[in-house]
């Protein structure tokens, strides 16, 4: 029941549907092709080492876990964000965009899906989900505990939601964070680039 409630959770308005197909949408980009996932891997593989690579997985699984560890390896998590993984993502689909190395519909493609990670609405959304998946990870591993006592697991789904209802009315934390994660990685892709890219705050 946890799952389906989170699955409709991630498709209830338009904003979660066009993010959450925005990242299943990159992971199909990169993996169809050697050569962008060779662009990819040479981005990363100095940056976050070849095993959290390898994690980035297509959002393919049934239970809402699949889409959390998606997010999660892309943006961190609500308590620590960590934006490596997203600047490697965003010079990667800029590094392919620019190249004369891949034919133009390719290009157009790369292009097409940097503009939605360069804009705040996505952080922000990212970070609305991360919250939600934050407080929900851990009913979620208990619920699936063999044995488990019906009583606590109670207590916890009672306690989750009061968590989710306060945390719902106190939205600037969610905003902060997305705030802190976009200078965070601007900065970071300063460092690295001499192309003008930067997430927009708005």
């Amino acid at each position: 029941v946890l799952n389906l409630v989170v699955k409709e959770a991630t498709s209830c308005c338009i904003q979660a549907v066009s993010f959450f197909n925005l990242l299943q949408n990159f992971s199909t980009f990169i993996k169809v092709s050697y050569k962008r996932i060779a662009t990819w891997i040479k981005l990363v593989e100095t940056q976050i080492g070849m095993e959290k690579m390898k994690r980035l997985k297509l959002i393919g699984e049934t239970r809402w876990s699949g889409i959390s560890n998606t997010a999660t390896a892309i943006f961190g998590t609500f308590a620590e964000p960590s934006s490596t993984v997203f600047v490697n993502l965003i010079l990667c689909l800029s590094c392919i965009s620019e190249s004369e190395n891949f034919d133009a519909k390719t290009r157009h493609e790369a292009k097409t899906l940097l503009m939605p990670f360069l804009k705040f609405d996505t952080i922000l959304t990212a970070f609305t989900y991360l919250r939600i998946f934050e407080k929900v990870g851990l009913l979620s591993i208990y619920l699936q505990t063999r044995g488990l006592n019906v009583l606590v697991a109670f207590k916890m789904v009672e306690k989750a939601a009061i968590e989710l209802k306060s945390k719902s009315i106190l939205f600037h934390d969610v905003h902060n964070n997305a705030l802190q994660f976009v200078r965070m990685a601007n900065a970071s892709i300063i460092q690295r680039t001499e192309t003008i890219l930067e997430v927009k705050i708005e």
